[in-house]
């Protein structure tokens, strides 16, 4: 199946959340984490190789809990990482911005994809990733330590 493709940008908790849930779906979905953090010569590619490594493990974690409808090697592998924001956006559909919530990083980070930010716009989408930030939270207990505590009692 030949899906969209989506970028999430900045490979935190954010990020691999995100892309975890993405790829959770099973819906044909590529998906790449671009890192734009400036890293000290030699520690390019330590954070995307991280970030890779923790969705695996979450979706294996997820699999033991018999939550995946694929199988991890063929999820993960429509996982990408790149370092260069111009080569990750690239041809996708949906770009996700899971960057730090600093006003001046955000704002860099719309300024180098060209899209014209008001100051006021930026306050309320720090606010909109704040109160998703949560309902991921609360989706992610509901989803996988719910299910561990129903479980064991």
């Amino acid at each position: 199946m030949d899906r969209e493709s989506i970028a999430i940008v900045g490979p935190g908790r954010m990020g691999v959340g995100i892309a975890t849930a993405v790829l959770m779906a099973d819906s044909g979905h590529k998906v790449t984490l671009i890192d734009t953090k400036t890293r000290e010569t030699g520690m390019e590619n330590d954070a995307l190789d991280r970030a890779h490594a923790e969705v695996e493990a979450n979706l294996s974690l997820l699999d033991e809990l018999g939550m995946l409808r694929g199988n991890v090697p063929a999820l993960a592998g429509k996982l990408g990482v790149t370092g260069m924001m111009a080569e990750g956006i690239a041809g996708c559909s949906y770009v996700f911005e899971a960057l730090p919530e600093v006003v001046a990083i955000k704002q860099a980070f719309y300024k180098k994809i060209n899209w014209n930010i008001e100051p006021i716009s930026m306050e309320k989408e720090i606010r909109n990733t704040r109160i998703m930030g949560i309902f991921l939270i609360a989706f992610t207990l509901f989803s996988v330590v719910f299910p561990l505590i129903i479980k064991f009692f």
